[in-house]
């Protein structure tokens, strides 16, 4: 990372920053893109996140001045996740037909939410003070299904991440009374509750956990590849996950 986005971060985030540096063998690159400030639908939540490959890593931020550590944290564990640990990402299938760009965003925010179950847990151990601001992430989610924000397909699909979210990053958040009255509105509670009961115990297995999670958001896995990150010899790889 450019020493003067290193130099503003505390000593402990720093050596996890040389340290993954180190595994992956290149430098994580911070890149400015005011355009994260602008409102759009992809960056209202997120104004921080991360791009990677197998031979690169940024974290794109919205200031050229010092980065908040909590939201380096979670962008790092993005990165460690799948360069380091060596978890796959979500893509479309490349036999899958029609393909849209529609499909391949959609696949890209359910593995994002996916990921968040593991990671989030884990930035607030480090950073609970980042408590408040996914607090307001959850609570915004639940007022966009209020009011009509999507189709009803989208509807579904968000009230279900989210209410795995919450019980398993913020298990005593005061927004789930309303997660479950929006729910139990649509008749969807004991599927959400199902879907949590088994996806819980299987987080540590990404493969096993994400079958779960295409089958209680009706994703169909035709359309679904397991994209992998080799950083230290350059090299990626995908395999449709019914294979």
């Amino acid at each position: 990372m450019q020493f003067k986005y290193l130099d503003t971060l505390p000593a402990c985030l720093e050596q996890l920053i040389l340290k993954t540096e180190q595994e992956i063998g290149f430098e994580i690159n911070v890149v400015v893109d005011p355009r994260r400030v602008s409102g759009r639908p992809d960056t209202t939540y997120f104004p921080m996140a991360c791009k990677i490959g197998s031979d690169f890593a940024s974290i794109l931020t919205n200031t050229s001045t010092s980065l908040r550590p909590g939201s380096v944290f979670h962008e790092l564990l993005h990165i460690r996740r799948f360069l380091v640990e060596g978890v796959p990402a979500l893509v479309v299938c490349e036999e899958y037909e029609p393909w849209t760009a529609a499909i391949e965003t959609a696949l890209a925010k359910h593995d994002n939410a996916f990921e968040h179950l593991v990671i989030v847990p884990v930035e607030l151990e480090t950073y609970p003070e980042r408590k408040e601001y996914w607090e307001a992430v959850a609570l915004q989610v639940l007022n966009d299904i209020q009011t009509g924000m999507g189709d009803e397909v989208a509807k579904r699909q968000l009230g279900l991440a989210n209410w795995a979210f919450l019980h398993r990053a913020l298990p005593d958040s005061t927004s789930i009374p309303l997660a479950r009255s929006i729910l139990k509105s649509r008749n969807e509670i004991e599927h959400a509750e199902c879907f949590c009961r088994k996806l819980f115990p299987t987080l540590k297995n990404k493969i096993e956990a994400i079958r779960i999670w295409l089958e209680y958001q009706e994703v169909p896995t035709e359309m679904v590849s397991l994209k992998y990150f080799e950083p230290v010899i350059r090299r990626k790889f995908t395999v449709p996950i019914n294979k």
